[in-house]
């Protein structure tokens, strides 16, 4: 279960060399086109459904570990992050109720298995609604890129700011969708989430949200 939790929350880390390199980036106002078009699209937005493929970069290991999966979101509070390769695994979140599987055996919730994937389901229910770029519990910049829009998001809490340094999002200017995720830590640990084949307004099965 640990190693499940582990994958989950170590899909958004800090990826070294994003995408969207330093050099090319271009500072917008919140007011440009670009912005408030993916503002709106955020806002009508209530479900989703994308393929992933993660590459976690840990200090133990000299080779990133890859791994594959879907993630299927609805509005509000439900999450299914499955990992198919390596190790299938499965976390899902409806509401409060958390649940885990490995390798299709359903393992135990601990207290804290809820709190960080109720913080992980909030924290993705903040990008697709777009209330994370608001400003208030992070403070938003946004830049053009040649790849896409950039956005950089502070922590303002102190709390989330001593696990979380910054979190740094690529979107696609026509689709507005979500095709890189970082978040930075104060372990220099870090993964790259690479986004593909998304679908907006999914209706979701009966049994999405379950084991």
């Amino acid at each position: 279960m640990r190693n499940v939790l582990f994958t989950v929350i170590a899909s958004f880390g800090l990826l070294c060399g994003f995408s969207a390199q330093a050099q090319d980036r271009i500072p917008i106002d919140r007011s440009d086109a670009t912005v408030q078009a993916l503002l709106e699209h955020s806002r009508t937005t209530t479900s989703l459904k994308a393929d992933f493929v993660q590459e976690k970069h840990l200090k133990m290991l000299a080779t990133p570990v890859v791994s594959t999966g879907i993630i299927r979101f609805k509005k509000p509070g439900q999450l299914r992050w499955q990992v198919d390769t390596p190790e299938p695994s499965v976390a899902v979140v409806d509401g409060k109720t958390v649940m885990i599987s490995k390798a299709g055996k359903e393992d135990d919730v601990t207290a804290a298995d809820r709190q960080a994937f109720s913080a992980i389901t909030n924290l993705i229910e903040g990008i697709v609604s777009g209330e994370l770029l608001d400003g208030k519990s992070m403070v938003a910049t946004f830049f053009t890129t040649k790849e896409g829009l950039l956005v950089e998001l502070l922590p303002t809490d102190p709390r989330m700011a001593k696990r979380l340094k910054q979190v740094t999002l690529l979107f696609d200017t026509t689709t507005h969708i979500l095709r890189e995720l970082r978040m930075e830590q104060p372990s220099g640990e870090f993964t790259l989430t690479r986004f593909s084949n998304a679908k907006f307004g999914v209706a979701h099965g009966a049994t999405t949200f379950k084991l």
